[in-house]
């Protein structure tokens, strides 16, 4: 619900989100948005250039026109920070999952949003796609996006986050850095685990 609200698509029942600032109203955002599961029909034969680049059209995917030289410029530096150059020319269809979701990110930053939402970026990933994954979000969080991650795995936010939220039942029970979350937590659940 909370990802859905902060996309403008649902109103919420109550509180409310401010957008960097007071009276921003969503419409006015551009939001980059990578969903938790892939919506695109690998049967199409789109390659990852196509996918890429529908982040600057409108139109979507089919309706395919010329690029402007801006935006072959956008497109050639997106897909070197995606780590996707030599694979723009491939079908979706014959990525890795890893490779596709680095696709799929270079889509929703291909417009430099000004709020970038991940929902559950790593589900779904391998161990070395999910650590280069987390590689390229870290490169992205120095670069000075704005980025909002749902993931329940608080490890791998670590180094990505500067504050977190924990909801349970709608309800945020805890907020803030995710040491001191971690301390917290501690507190409630006192395990001990020593190696030698």
């Amino acid at each position: 619900s909370l990802l859905r609200v902060v996309l403008g698509l649902q109103r919420p029942e109550r509180g409310s989100v401010h957008y960097f600032r007071e009276g921003n109203p969503v419409s006015k955002l551009n939001i980059g948005y990578l969903p938790q599961k892939n919506m695109i029909d690998s049967r199409f034969p789109l390659t990852v250039y196509d996918v890429v680049s529908s982040g600057l059209m409108c139109e979507g995917f089919g309706f395919r026109r010329r690029l402007s030289a801006e935006q072959q410029e956008r497109m050639q530096e997106i897909l070197s920070l995606i780590g996707m150059e030599e694979f723009s020319a491939s079908s979706i269809g014959n990525l890795s999952g890893g490779q596709l979701q680095r696709t799929l990110l270079g889509r929703a930053i291909i417009s430099n949003p000004e709020l970038l939402v991940l929902d559950e970026p790593n589900s779904g990933l391998d161990p070395r796609s999910r650590k280069d994954f987390q590689l390229l979000l870290q490169r992205l969080a120095r670069e000075d996006y704005t980025i909002l991650i749902s993931s329940h795995i608080l490890s791998e936010l670590a180094d990505l986050c500067t504050s977190i939220g924990v909801i349970n039942g709608g309800v945020m029970v805890q907020q803030g850095k995710l040491e001191n979350i971690m301390l917290a937590i501690d507190s409630y659940n006192p395990l001990r685990i020593t190696v030698l």
